[in-house]
């Protein structure tokens, strides 16, 4: 017998209490056994062994390399296990599949750049980093897509926030220097009421926002986040998005609000790219322990689900983006004609 049937087998056995049946009513509970055991641990990237698998691994741990580089004091010889760990990823893509993807080259680009910083520096990588990287780069067949970090301006930032949809829209990327000065609240407000009109299932409206000025609470919540540190201790205010689960029926409907957030979601962001306010959307990735501790910090109700964070602030006069790559949506759209 397989793990779900054993665990399915075992759960029928409390059928008889009217109490664990309501629990385990077969619309709730088993449409989410199915779905983890059946979805996300097989297919799940903690173990890459397939291509996308291996290349979804690479573009996320890429990432953490990439924003190293873009910090405003970089930390020279930051992350070398990180990238040690990128490079025998890209070897074992190239090993086993033969396919020049984007992401690939374009991690290898990221990897590319980190060593021409820290040789422009003059700083000495550790003898394995640098044979692994010497090695990766003889070995890699093709070009590789170099990323855009650039130096940029508050004014050039937001100089296509009036400018036409496609214009105003490629013009907003996450912003990770602030000044750590409050964005006037008044402009907040009005970046929320444009966001209402997002989207949403039957029109529930479920998202709420914790908007946080007060110092103490922010740090305690970059703190909780994790993700955030060198840069969100200066977000002013810093917002938690959640979700009232009150809104919401159980089984196949338990899921659906976490996309109205993520609607909601994209929606603020350019709500409050238009009122020329910096963002960095955040994860919280949580379990029961991290979500009492912020429901607790926030006077959250236990019927709401914590589900985002965004750092909004007033960026620096000049400070850096990057520019991640973007797939080309002849990778990602499929059409039936």
């Amino acid at each position: 017998m397989s793990r779900l049937g054993k665990i399915l087998t075992y759960l029928k056995n409390y059928r008889r209490n009217r109490d664990v049946l309501r629990i385990l009513d077969e619309k709730i509970t088993f449409p989410l056994l199915s779905d983890y055991y059946g979805i996300c641990l097989k297919y799940s990237n903690d173990k890459a062994t397939t291509a996308e698998q291996i290349l979804s691994q690479l573009i996320i741990e890429g990432h953490s390399i990439e924003k190293g580089m873009a910090m405003k004091e970089i930390r020279y010889g930051f992350g070398q296990k990180k990238v040690k760990e990128l490079v025998s990823l890209c070897n074992e893509y190239l090993d086993s599949y033969s396919d020049n993807s984007s992401r690939l080259a374009y991690v290898v680009g990221i990897l590319k750049e980190y060593d021409d910083l820290h040789v422009k520096a003059g700083f000495t990588l550790e003898d394995t980093t640098r044979q692994a990287l010497d090695s990766l780069f003889a070995k890699y067949p093709y070009q590789f897509i170099v990323p855009e970090t650039k130096e940029t301006s508050s004014e050039r930032y937001f100089e296509n926030v009036g400018a036409s949809f496609d214009r105003f829209a490629v013009s907003r990327h996450s912003v990770r220097d602030f000044t750590g000065e409050p964005v006037d609240e008044v402009l907040m407000i009005k970046a929320f009421q444009l966001a209402q009109q997002a989207p949403s299932a039957c029109n529930r409206q479920s998202v709420r926002v914790y908007c946080v000025y007060d110092e103490a609470l922010r740090l305690r919540l970059v703190e909780l986040q994790n993700h955030g540190r060198g840069f969100a201790d200066k977000a002013n205010p810093l917002l938690v998005i959640t979700v009232e689960m009150q809104d919401w029926g159980a089984g196949e409907q338990w899921f659906g609000g976490y996309l109205d957030a993520g609607i909601y979601v994209m929606n603020l962001l350019y709500a409050l790219h238009f009122y020329r306010i910096a963002t960095i959307p955040l994860n919280w990735y949580a379990d029961i322990h991290g979500n009492k501790q912020i429901r607790k910090l926030l006077s959250i109700p236990e019927s709401q689900v914590p589900v985002a964070f965004i750092a909004c602030g007033i960026p620096l006069e000049e400070f850096k983006l990057v520019t991640s790559l973007r797939r080309d949506s002849k990778e990602t759209v499929v059409f039936f004609r």
